[in-house]
């Protein structure tokens, strides 16, 4: 029988591009291959998304296809440096082992590995590029779907940072027997010009079968399907009313997709236009490019939905006959492995609206090109023109320097961006997403849409263009150049091509970074919303900085009989005043309209002062909950955010993770914060003398990871999950009997009495008050850096709730507790106990993270 016998490697089986291509290029492997039959093993890094990867491949195909897959952990996503150089190599000798043992375990023809040069598992380059040598007689296949060179930072580091300093050496092997596969013409070329051999690299289009239908749905289908889509989308706070033209977008709301340019394109449509957007984001780096979408559509009030497809394709609506019924088919995305949507509208003939990619539209025979266009083009007044170039500059700048790009290269891609924006027309696809938002306002204005048309005669034919379905000609040279039959014989064209050459390509990485250092590989666009996460990473050096060592002889005074201390199971601790330190400079405007500036916004022309606007935002809610009958109410301050930049910034918001970023950067740097001396001792000490322990705080989204960062995570891990009480979580703050009586209601439900809690903070009426109303023992922290006439003023004001111990140091509590639950504390007198707190190596805290 004449078998072809593959071993197929990638990270995952998950739904989307790759796993489509393994699916569909298979298939089309055994009806049109020429092979009796086609077996391949598949080892995939994880075991989600297999079920549903066989259960579409045995509905679909039959007989001359087997498929075993098998789940090998080692092969999913890593990112995590490995210890050193000598440990990296040692693993991937043992990987490549493995590889070779499941290719001779089925007599393999092929190796068919997918994306191994991206960067998401740099394990898995290092050991496919030994396969070579250690099995001469295979034919290995390395198919490049992305390049971690083109604008994918952080694969790229991680490929040439994997291993302390050190990295993979040469992502790009090059031997005989080992071919690469690209997706275009376009990436092939790439290839070639940075160095890699002509005869070892081929360009094979993706697998795209033709749809089952393209019928699309009758009147009355397809009203019920606009009820449906409209239903779903008043459930997620999106107007999309039946009837109207569709613009449908099969896409996933990603950064590169350029999702906003799509409103924008609803915008110069005009009225009776629908926009329907099929997928959400599916990882954490898109979520906050992902948000800012979704409030841009609600905001605006668009006629629009985003992310139905899970919810509704499949079950109430088919996919084929949704696109079928599209009145255009809309694309804006600004980089492409392969332009699935062009090929989808064109076997469906139906017209595509959006941006021309020449490099992957120059192999589509018949596409369908009367909708597409080169750029869109907005105005930008004169200040945002120069912010906008110099945020470029910088990109440039800093982005030459961690990719080590000569001089030459930089300065000629500096020249290109300055030439670029010479004028105030500027391309909608290279500004940064909050400006693309402004865009997208304006445009509600008439005058504005008619100045952008009048700069856009490309995007008017365009627009004109859609009313002409592609001819069913177009449709067959299509399908002929990207069916399942068309791949088949590219493949085989491939495996039967000479085997090869041997070259030094340890340079082919660094020359294809080289040519993606342009304008079109460094927009903005591609780091939107990464600015918004800085926080998480200004953390760690924001609350690692060094406290003052512990005092030499911390005091306990105590006010009550020491046996009343006895049996303490808890301890529950403040966290500002108590295990962290605080500073403030006290309210100031400019900081706040500093941090709206840092978080996208144009703080042109405020109106109102922001820290007296921002503190009234936050009095009207105080009051609104207390009328709600909440003693004393948290607000969550990302709202607060929000509703101060709307009131101060008119016809301007934010997304909730723009807001987190405003507020964070304020926090750290007006509310600067560190380690109280002696908080990770006494965590340990506590730990070690079995009490349990947690938190109840005033605290907001930060407060979590600041004081992890600032105790180090080792002690943070010392702290009960779930006995951390966050009054931003519950909507209500210290001292409110509320707050304190959920950690009674919890702690009793574990069996810990009352009088077995000890509650440690530094505020009477916040702190000791309320624990002692419940039951709590409480101990009152005393900051001798605090003032001591602050302090005194403090206690003026409190409610008289005398502690039943004061501290003056956090490091004394283990010892002097320990000491008591000895029973040789000595004395049961009320008085002051002088204790040298023990500073043994296990009490000393772990190294902070940096």
């Amino acid at each position: 029988m004449n078998e072809l016998r593959l071993v197929v490697v990638h990270y995952h089986l998950l739904p989307g591009g790759v796993t489509s291509v393994i699916r569909d290029g298979l298939a089309a492997l055994a009806l049109y291959g020429g092979w009796d039959r086609v077996v391949a093993t598949i080892l995939a890094g994880r075991s989600s998304g297999v079920a549903s990867f066989l259960e579409q491949t045995s509905s679909i195909w039959d007989g001359g296809l087997a498929i075993n897959v098998q789940t090998w952990p080692v092969l999913d996503y890593r990112s995590d440096p490995w210890p050193s150089q000598l440990e990296f190599e040692a693993e991937a000798i043992r990987l490549a082992q493995q590889l070779t043992a499941a290719c001779n375990a089925i007599d393999a023809d092929v190796l068919w590995v997918h994306n191994p040069t991206l960067g998401k598992n740099p394990l898995v380059t290092e050991a496919v590029s030994q396969l070579p040598q250690r099995a001469p007689g295979l034919r290995i296949l390395f198919h490049i779907h992305d390049f971690a060179e083109c604008g994918r930072l952080d694969n790229l580091r991680t490929l040439r940072q994997c291993c302390g300093r050190g990295g993979v050496r040469t992502p790009f092997p090059a031997a005989p027997g080992l071919s690469v596969i690209t997706l275009t013409t376009a990436d092939r070329n790439r290839l070639t010009r940075a160095g890699y051999p002509e005869s070892n690299v081929f360009s094979v289009p993706d697998p795209v079968p033709m749809p089952r239908s393209v019928r699309p749905f009758s009147p009355h289908e397809r009203a019920g399907v606009a009820r449906r889509i409209a239903a779903w989308g008043r459930g997620h706070a999106y107007r999309f009313e039946p009837g109207g033209k569709w613009l449908v977008a099969p896409l996933r709301t990603i950064r590169r997709k350029n999702v906003l340019e799509l409103a924008l394109l609803l915008r110069l449509l005009g009225d009776g236009w629908r926009l329907l957007i099929t997928l959400d984001c599916n990882s954490d780096p898109e979520r906050p490019y992902a948000e800012m979408v979704k409030e841009c559509l609600r905001r605006e009030d668009l006629p629009a939905v985003l992310g139905f497809g899970p919810d509704l394709i499949g079950e109430a609506i088919s996919f084929d006959p949704l696109l079928a019924s599209a009145d255009a088919i809309g694309t804006t995305s600004v980089l492409e492995g392969f332009g699935l949507t062009f090929v989808e509208a064109g076997l469906r003939r139906r017209p595509l609206l959006g941006r021309d990619l020449r490099d992957v539209s120059g192999d589509l025979a018949g596409l369908p090109r009367q909708g597409l266009y080169g750029a869109l083009c907005v105005p930008l007044e004169e200040r945002d023109r120069v912010k906008t170039l110099n945020m470029y500059r910088e990109k440039v700048t800093r982005t030459a320097e961690e990719l080590e790009i000569t001089p030459a290269h930089r300065d000629r891609a500096m020249d290109r961006m300055e030439s670029t924006f010479e004028n105030n027309l500027i391309d909608f696809s290279l500004l940064d997403l909050a400006s693309q938002a402004r865009a997208v306002h304006r445009l509600a204005d008439p005058a504005a849409r008619d100045e952008v048309l009048s700069a856009n005669p490309d995007v008017v034919a365009a627009l004109e263009g859609i009313e002409a379905a592609p001819s069913e000609l177009d449709q067959e040279l299509l399908a002929n150049c990207v069916g399942p039959e068309r791949f088949a014989h590219r493949f085989r064209e491939v495996l039967q091509s000479p085997p090869g050459v041997s070259r030094d390509t340890s340079e082919v990485s660094q020359h294809l970074v080289e040519q993606f250092f342009h304008p079109p590989y460094l927009r903005l666009l591609f780091d939107a919303g990464d600015d918004w996460r800085l926080w998480e990473r200004e953390l760690p050096r924001a609350a690692a900085r060094r406290s003052p060592p512990p005092h030499p002889t911390p005091t306990v005074t105590v006010n009550t009989t020491r046996e009343r201390f006895a049996g303490i199971r808890v301890v529950l601790w403040d966290v500002y005043g108590t295990l962290l330190r605080q500073t403030s400079r006290g309210p100031d405007p400019q900081s706040f309209l500093d941090c709206l500036a840092a978080a996208g916004l144009d703080i042109t022309g405020p109106q109102g002062n922001a820290a007296e606007v921002f503190h009234s935002i936050i009095r009207e809610v105080h009051v609104a909950a207390r009328v709600r009958g909440l003693r004393q109410p948290e607000v969550l301050i990302e709202q607060i955010w929000q509703q101060l930049a709307e009131r101060i910034l008119p016809g301007q918001w934010m997304t909730r993770d723009q807001a987190r970023y405003a507020a964070a950067r304020y926090e750290l740097t007006v509310h600067p914060t560190q380690p109280m001396p002696g908080s990770s001792e006494s965590i340990i000490g506590l730990h070690q003398l079995g009490i349990g322990q947690g938190i109840i705080s005033n605290s907001q989204f930060y407060t979590p990871p600041i004081l992890r960062e600032a105790l180090g995570r080792e002690t943070w891990a010392l702290l009960d999950p779930d006995l951390l009480f966050w009054s931003y979580e519950y909507g209500v703050a210290k001292p409110d009997p509320a707050f304190f009586t959920r950690a009674r209601t919890v702690l009793t439900g574990r069996g810990v009495q009352p009088h077995q809690v000890l509650m440690v903070g530094d505020d009477r009426e916040n702190d000791a008050a309320p624990a002692c109303a419940i039951g709590w023992r409480t101990l009152l922290f005393i900051d001798e850096e605090d003032s001591e006439a602050a302090r005194q003023e403090d206690e003026t004001e409190a409610v008289h709730a005398e502690p039943d111990a004061v501290c003056h140091s956090l490091a004394a509590l283990p010892s002097w507790l320990g000491t008591i639950a000895r029973g040789s504390a000595g004395s049961s007198d009320r008085g002051a106990s002088m204790i040298e707190a023990p500073q043994p190596e296990d009490l000393q805290p772990p190294s902070r993270a940096n």
